[in-house]
């Protein structure tokens, strides 16, 4: 058990720590921080961070077993911060044009990785991105096993900032609407979801409930969906002209007409 009542360290990295107070203790089964408080130019993490587990051998094959109780609170990110520790995300579109951003951030979480309470996680920022939610999840960190529970209390963001997140084999298929905002539940695992959300966008708006079921199998998956729209331009959102476009040709080389 250790109290830092100030450390100032500025690396050749890049990494200026201009601010660090901590009451802390580490052993062999965890450790944790009390009274956090850490800064440099461009982020600040404060509160509490505590992990624990039976050993350190144990994380090599139980990580899952890893206890975990954060409470961070008024805290901001900087990108250019998580650049100095991750190189490889500068090739990122989204470390690319927003590379000098700062989130905002908050997160209360307690449990075990492998079955994890999310108390609350919010996060703001880029160019107009909020993402606020609290729920469940659970089998991490085997992606195969994960299943979640979540809240989505507000998820509002845009054009500009979606296109820098999202995967280009979305965006291919997605004209993203200029503003979205989305509000409900959903759960699920990577091959089942099921949703009951409300999506607001400057494209109109829909309500989604029901679910689709990917595990079953190619050709056994199952879907049972309720959609409603209001105002939904649709054909504008999964780009409409260029499917028209695509089966216009295949029909047409085919010898047959499509109107």
């Amino acid at each position: 058990i250790g109290n830092v009542n100030h450390l100032a360290v500025q690396e050749k990295s890049g990494f200026d720590l201009q601010e660090l107070r901590t009451v802390f203790a580490y052993h062999a089964k965890g450790g944790y921080l009390k009274n956090l408080y850490l800064q440099t130019p461009h982020t600040v993490l404060q509160n509490y961070l505590e992990v624990a587990y039976p050993s350190l051998d144990s994380l090599k094959t139980a990580m899952g077993r890893m206890a975990i109780r954060t409470n961070l609170v008024k805290s901001t990110v900087g990108l250019s911060d998580v650049l100095i520790f991750a190189l490889e995300l500068r090739k990122q579109e989204l470390f690319r044009r927003y590379g000098n951003s700062t989130l905002q951030f908050e997160e209360v979480l307690n449990g075990y990785l492998g079955a994890l309470n999310i108390n609350n996680f919010y996060v703001a920022g880029l160019h107009h991105t909020v993402l606020s939610l609290k729920g469940k999840m659970r089998g991490l960190p085997d992606s195969k096993k994960l299943n979640y529970d979540l809240n989505i209390l507000k998820l509002q963001s845009t054009a500009a900032d979606l296109n820098a997140i999202l995967p280009p084999s979305v965006l291919k298929q997605l004209n993203i609407p200029a503003s979205v905002s989305i509000a409900g539940n959903v759960n699920g695992t990577i091959q089942d979801y099921n949703t009951n959300l409300v999506m607001l966008t400057s494209d109109g708006a829909a309500t989604v409930k029901g679910y689709i079921h990917m595990s079953p199998g190619k050709g056994r998956e199952k879907y049972d969906l309720y959609v409603n729209t209001r105002n939904l331009n649709v054909g504008k959102i999964i780009r409409k002209d260029s499917l028209i476009g695509a089966i216009t040709a295949v029909m047409t080389a085919k010898g047959q007409s499509f109107d």
